[in-house]
């Protein structure tokens, strides 16, 4: 092998101009192609993109700026005005609510969830009417929302047309579980049955929180 090699290093210019494929490279002060006669590959150029209309509406509705608390609206998929937004209290942007603690427990303020109906409220009525004012009528606290450092939570707020009453709900926002699953696409590692109904009934009503 250590003879083979040295007879190489030895005579390396007598080694490439015996090989056919030096012939594509011609270099002097005549001619400067690199590839000589090589053919040309026959690309396609057609371009292929496909995108549902949600998609495409959902992708180019979030350049938009949203309200700090009521994040951006859902525009595909919902039957009712919808909006999401994910708080993670590490963030700069959301570390004013560190400061909304009880008795040690970090809490989405009350006037938060005021704040988050105003703003849904309010880019209806920019759409609907020239109304000026709002009036909230028996306005109800079911649950409180307890933020936590280690997990973000998800926000919905949803209005309910033409009844004009606003949900708010909230469930843990799993990062890490949404990406990968320990148990394939089969994901028993969520639920043992998915042809249950009770058990599926049980699972969305732990999942998400009414406040």
């Amino acid at each position: 092998m250590l003879t083979s090699l040295c007879k190489l290093t030895s005579n390396l210019k007598k080694f490439w101009t015996t090989r056919s494929y030096s012939k594509l490279y011609k270099h002097n002060s005549h001619n400067t192609d690199i590839l000589d006669s090589l053919p040309l590959y026959t690309f396609n150029n057609t371009v292929y993109w496909y995108e549902s209309p949600e998609s495409c509406v959902d992708r180019r509705s979030q350049r938009k700026q949203h309200h700090p608390l009521l994040g951006a609206r859902l525009w595909t998929r919902q039957k009712n005005p919808t909006w999401a937004i994910i708080i993670d209290i590490n963030l700069p942007n959301f570390a004013y609510l560190l400061d909304h603690r009880i008795q040690g427990n970090i809490f989405f303020p009350a006037s938060g969830f005021i704040e988050v109906a105003l703003a849904a409220v309010g880019q209806l009525l920019l759409l609907s009417s020239t109304a000026t004012s709002v009036a909230f009528e028996n306005v109800q606290f079911l649950q409180p929302c307890v933020l936590n450092k280690d997990e973000p939570i998800e926000i919905h707020t949803q209005i309910q047309m033409p009844f004009r009453q606003f949900f708010i709900y909230s469930r843990r926002y799993p990062s890490t579980k949404d990406v990968s699953r320990k148990s394939g696409i089969s994901a028993t590692d969520i639920l043992k049955d998915y042809t249950d109904e009770e058990e599926l009934h049980s699972y969305s009503l732990k999942e998400w929180t009414l406040h």
